[in-house]
């Protein structure tokens, strides 16, 4: 992952960068300190320029990599988001790990009940008597009273008794 933050990084850099620039920055570390200050200035002030001037006259974009984060967690696909919340944690502070943390585990949440309601609707569509749709209005989810007729299994008794208990 550190390898990947890296490259990132990296990429952006040299998009966004000159060999002249790289050549001011190696001169920098050369001079001494009092002088460092003003030199690491006007390089930092060159590379806006050059970025300024590069965003004008291309339509370029910095897109390394062809994932994009989508705020459509419910109906998109999260790896994108997943991908960069993994890139952002090696730059963020014990607090904001955390958050990242719970964002992640939210989306893995997500995740888990779009499965889930997939299987839901597949097995609607598979069994529609046992989701209470025969032709009355109710729409009340009957998955005990499908799995109770299973023949020769002691399933369909412990099904009984759920559906008695709930």
């Amino acid at each position: 992952m550190e390898g990947k933050n890296t490259d990132s990084v990296s990429a952006f850099d040299a998009l966004f960068t000159t060999n002249r620039i790289k050549m001011f920055k190696v001169i920098a570390k050369s001079l001494p300190p009092a002088q460092q200050r003003g030199f690491v200035v006007c390089i930092r002030l060159m590379e806006l320029q050059y970025s300024i001037y590069l965003l004008n006259r291309t339509d370029i974009a910095y897109t390394p990599s062809a994932k994009t984060i989508t705020a459509d967690f419910l109906s998109g696909d999260s790896q994108g988001t997943l991908d960069l919340l993994d890139e952002l944690i090696p730059y963020s502070t014990d607090s904001e790990k955390q958050q990242i943390i719970n964002i992640k585990n939210m989306l893995a949440g997500i995740s888990k009940m779009k499965e889930m309601m997939n299987v839901l609707d597949m097995l609607k569509e598979l069994f529609p008597e046992g989701f209470g749709n025969n032709g009355d209005d109710s729409s009340n989810f009957d998955l005990f009273s499908m799995f109770s007729g299973i023949s020769g299994s002691d399933l369909s008794s412990i099904f009984d008794l759920l559906k008695d208990n709930t």
